[in-house]
């Protein structure tokens, strides 16, 4: 027994022995407090129990309105915050509440929009899982709606971008290629960079991005290995190895454009260009 718990009779008294076997000093009866006739090894467990499994969270005193967490005498508290739990709870149900914080977060937004956008990205990653099975749950329900809002999705630029994105992904993933993500304002400047022209002939009639080093020959899916090409050149060129020997071939070779071509390519990818 701890030495906290010293025999005092006007504080314990010897009783039978309790659930958990606590036997005091051999006597084959454990120390019971004389107030509530409990052991007070038993309680320390107890607590240490609750702590684990609270996590964050912690007994404090009680609140205001006495909502009092399984019988203890306390409410339940976070440790990020003081306030009860339960208090929170009720007070989030509230209709003037919610609107309350909808105004709050639209003018976080408006003033904030980094901070705000930083929140949100550490909410959703809290609660990766638990979004990611409403969000199923909610398109099984929903289903001819959620096909509905993928359509206008697909059909917006943003949303071509990123069908572009996927196929290259699982064409890399075939192939073994290295993938090294990038955004759609990365390819964006990449086009203005080539004025929204074929880089090699200088059609601006059906563009599309082509990986420089094909997939094929290991060169990787990223804004390095990316050009802008129009249909006819990179079926053309398709899955040459030997780029510049192939585009000198062609009529409408031009050395400023070679020259911009390498210009934006990164190093590595030239390297594998000319071997």
């Amino acid at each position: 027994m701890s030495s906290l718990h010293i025999f005092d009779p006007e504080l314990y008294y010897l009783g039978s022995l309790c659930c958990r076997g606590h036997d005091w000093n051999g006597t084959g009866k454990t120390l019971r407090n004389k107030r509530r006739g409990r052991c007070p090894k038993c309680d320390l467990v107890a607590e240490k129990e609750r702590i684990d499994r609270l996590g964050d969270k912690y007994l404090g005193k009680l609140c205001r309105f006495g909502h009092d967490h399984e019988g203890t005498g306390k409410s339940l508290r976070t440790r990020s915050g003081s306030g009860c739990i339960e208090c929170r709870r009720i007070r989030d149900l509230k209709p003037e509440y919610k609107e309350r914080r909808k105004l709050h977060a639209r003018k976080e937004r408006e003033e904030k929009p980094e901070l705000a956008r930083q929140r949100v990205k550490e909410y959703r990653l809290r609660h990766r899982d638990r979004i990611n099975q409403e969000r199923r749950e909610w398109n099984k329900l929903n289903r001819h709606v959620a096909l509905a809002y993928e359509q206008r999705y697909r059909s917006k630029p943003l949303g071509l971008d990123n069908n572009c994105r996927k196929r290259a992904r699982k064409r890399a993933r075939k192939y073994n290629a290295e993938i090294v993500p990038y955004t759609y304002e990365q390819w964006q400047e990449r086009k203005r960079y080539f004025d929204n022209l074929c880089a090699f002939c200088g059609s601006e009639e059906s563009l599309a991005r082509d990986h420089f080093v094909p997939l094929f020959h290991g060169g990787p899916d990223s804004i390095d290995n990316l050009i802008l090409v129009c249909i006819k050149c990179n079926s053309s060129k398709h899955i040459r190895i030997d780029i510049e020997a192939w585009y000198k071939s062609k009529e409408f070779y031009d050395p400023a454009r070679w020259q911009k071509i390498l210009s934006v390519l990164g190093s590595d990818i030239i390297a594998r260009s000319l071997i």
